[in-house]
């Protein structure tokens, strides 16, 4: 009975990893190698090929990833794919697969886990889907709230190409709070004020002294006038930040492949469910277009919705539009 039950809980993490990566999937071999253990997980449980939990070599794997691989070197090519996994990957997606499977109903997120071996002949390493405890997270207690007809659901998903700044700016979770958000907030103000002070200390210092004027004060006074337009530029995004909560993120956080991030600002709570402080975060989102069933990413609504994030469908971006809500990840037909 207790097997039956492990092998049911196995094909609902199998099938919660696969739905999961077909949200974004990047075509990476480190997916693939996720994408294969946890289909190939269902179909054995499913066919009864086997009555315990299905384990697979690194041997399986590859040929199940790259069937025209040497078979030789199978381990030298999965283990370094399993560290990508472990060290990056999962820290990058580990939440956002956490939330789904929450919303699947599930109280365990899917990953794999390596079966360690002292090493020697028939003793290899040995790899299979696991259950991993939901994330206790800070941020408010997940709410479900079901999409109904006409309407999508949006995912958060997995890794963001991130630039090195980004990096440094937010953590390697891509998160950042306390000093350094104030920062960023800020910044474009400091810098609106800064370059308008030192541009009026030199107005006032050609007025009281007035002098012909040069082709290099001429040049002075429009890149004092160009930096202000620059920074008042940043400023309106800062304000608009502030007051919306959420606007796509800046292209100094995302490489140039990248698309469809955003940036929110996020309400994190303590165990009381009392205001502990506010986060700035990167996330991406997904969702499926319900009318022609292409992928939904989120874009700016201008020039339809001005300053309003909509999902936009891949295959008919102006015409299949629907609102995006960051609080319930619902979204319904606009157009």
């Amino acid at each position: 009975m207790d097997e039956l039950k492990n092998q049911e809980q196995l094909k609902q993490l199998a099938n919660c990893l696969i739905k999961f990566i077909s949200k974004d999937n990047p075509n990476t071999y480190d997916y693939n190698v996720l994408q294969f253990i946890a289909t190939e997980t269902l179909r054995r449980i499913s066919s009864q090929e086997v009555f315990s939990q299905p384990t697979f070599t690194s041997k399986e794997i590859q040929k199940g990833v790259l069937p025209e691989a040497e078979e030789s070197k199978a381990s030298n090519w999965l283990n370094p794919i399993y560290t990508k996994l472990e060290d990056k990957i999962k820290v990058q997606i580990e939440s956002p697969l956490s939330r789904f499977a929450q919303q699947e109903g599930l109280n365990c997120y899917p990953w794999i886990e390596k079966t360690s071996t002292i090493g020697g002949q028939g003793n290899a390493s040995k790899y299979k889907l696991v259950g991993l405890p939901i994330l206790e997270t800070k941020s408010n207690l997940l709410k479900k709230y079901e999409a109904k007809e006409g309407e999508i659901e949006y995912t958060p998903v997995k890794e963001i190409q991130a630039t090195i700044f980004a990096k440094i700016m937010l953590s390697r979770e891509l998160a950042m709070s306390g000093l350094r958000k104030w920062l960023m907030i800020l910044y474009p103000i400091i810098s609106i004020i800064v370059i308008t002070s030192v541009a009026y200390l030199v107005y006032l210092n050609w007025f009281l002294n007035p002098s012909i004027i040069t082709t290099k004060t001429l040049a002075l006074l429009v890149s004092f006038f160009i930096g202000y337009l620059i920074a008042k530029s940043y400023k309106d995004r800062a304000d608009r930040f502030v007051e919306d909560k959420v606007i796509m993120a800046s292209d100094w956080f995302v490489k140039y492949k990248e698309s469809n991030v955003l940036q929110e600002l996020v309400t994190i709570k303590n165990e009381k469910d009392e205001l502990s402080h506010k986060e700035v975060r990167l996330t991406k989102y997904v969702s499926t277009c319900n009318i022609c069933g292409a992928k939904v990413y989120l874009e700016n609504g201008e020039p339809e919705f001005p300053r309003r994030i909509v999902g936009r469908c891949g295959e008919s971006p102006r015409e299949h539009v629907y609102s995006f809500d960051r609080v319930t990840l619902i979204g319904k037909k606009l157009l």
